[in-house]
């Protein structure tokens, strides 16, 4: 699992600010770059809350990967600029989905037990339900079954319902 202290660690190596600041209530955090200068701005009521933090975060720091630009939201926007911003959330919480929850070690928990269902994702890997959902949107786009191991497959065709299917032999 990808650790907080491993995600301020590369925002630190790519140097990222990161600043925490009280932000209007339906912003969690933003990032921006001039092309210079990339800044990470935290809302500071997240710094109590270890889950949102780090999944908020990581998602932020998904911006500097996947977006170019700036797309911050305004008051007022077309459909077409609507439509932009909201493709590149998306690709910032897909990118942080798959930096926080790496698939390996999804169905590494799934192998020993540790997860039974979907909501077992959020408390093992301790991130929110939008990531957890988001990587197991991602890992759909690429195939609907997973293998688990000789025995055991993940299935991911109804999500969010997620069943292990066990062969019979």
């Amino acid at each position: 699992m990808t650790t907080t202290d491993e995600i301020l660690q590369l925002c630190k190596e790519l140097n990222i600010n990161l600043s925490h600041a009280s932000l209007p209530p339906t912003m969690d955090g933003f990032y921006h770059s001039d092309g210079c200068v990339s800044i990470i701005v935290i809302d500071e009521k997240l710094v109590n809350d270890p889950v949102l933090y780090r999944s908020t975060l990581a998602e932020e720091l998904g911006h500097y990967f996947t977006t170019v630009g700036n797309r911050a939201p305004v008051k007022f926007m077309t459909y077409a600029e609507r439509n932009d911003y909201d493709r590149c959330e998306l690709r910032a919480i897909r990118w942080a989905s798959n930096f926080l929850i790496k698939t390996d070690y999804l169905l590494e928990a799934f192998r020993n037990g540790s997860m039974k269902h979907y909501g077992d994702i959020q408390d093992h890997f301790k991130v929110t339900e939008a990531i957890a959902k988001e990587k197991l949107n991602s890992m759909v786009a690429e195939k609907l079954h997973w293998h688990i191991d000789d025995h055991n497959m993940l299935i991911l065709t109804n999500l969010p319902n997620v069943w292990v299917y066990k062969s019979v032999d």
